[in-house]
């Protein structure tokens, strides 16, 4: 406003409706105009990096080339990395890590280009609760290889995630003894048996204080004696 004559500056108005509207899209899924967006412009797309169409209307086209400036004024929560797209949302600073080439070139081949930030959340979150509850021992399991490896160093570190993989380090030495190492999915039924217990009870973490139930520690001993499951 210009003043008391109520004047306006269009130019910055119109910035900041369309910023508006791009929160709408990322924040308000439950109003018409957003699950209009989602079903006609963004179905199997992911917003923050899919390319502005050369067919597509005026307010769209203005809406798309508002995500740089909107993604300036976003702190982005990554919760239970459950809803956090690790190569396509605005996670790390400066914006969706699809947008640089060093971490494209090194890492797209190799990390899914659907992946969420989850399963390093899971480990880090993890050891903090064994931390907790006094653990001096831990063992971390993983059917993410690349986890796993990252984790050892033996393999760098995508620069977007060093922060979770530098924590889950200076946590680990903490205790008087650890080991991460990798298992094939399908000798991991113990994971499995605990993340649907957790789902069911509407927890993040679940675990067990010793002793375990008769069902997991049948589980566990088919794990250890290396029996795979469909």
């Amino acid at each position: 406003m210009e003043g008391g004559l109520g004047l306006t500056d269009l130019a910055k108005w119109s910035r900041a409706a369309y910023m508006g509207l791009v929160m709408k899209v990322v924040t308000t899924k439950e109003s018409f105009w957003a699950k209009w967006v989602w079903a006609h412009h963004l179905r199997g797309k992911f917003f923050w990096t899919t390319k502005i169409p050369k067919d597509c209307s005026w307010v769209w086209r203005h809406v798309l080339q508002s995500r740089e400036d909107a993604i300036k004024f976003i702190n982005y929560s990554i919760s239970d990395g459950k809803g956090t797209l690790l190569w396509h949302d605005p996670w790390c600073l400066n914006g969706p890590l699809l947008h640089y080439i060093s971490a494209r070139d090194a890492w797209l081949d190799k990390i899914p280009i659907d992946a969420t930030v989850q399963e390093l959340l899971a480990v880090l979150r993890g050891i903090q609760l064994a931390q907790k509850l006094g653990v001096k021992r831990i063992e971390v399991a993983s059917d993410s290889l690349r986890v796993i490896r990252t984790i050892n160093k033996h393999e760098e570190s995508p620069w977007g995630c060093m922060d979770q993989i530098m924590e889950i380090r200076e946590l680990a030495v903490r205790f008087d003894q650890f080991r991460f190492y990798h298992v094939f999915r399908e000798t991991n039924q113990s994971a499995d048996y605990l993340a649907a217990r957790g789902v069911n009870q509407g927890v993040n973490v679940f675990y067990f204080i010793a002793p375990f139930t008769r069902e997991l520690c049948i589980i566990l001993n088919d794990d250890k004696q290396g029996r795979m499951f469909l």
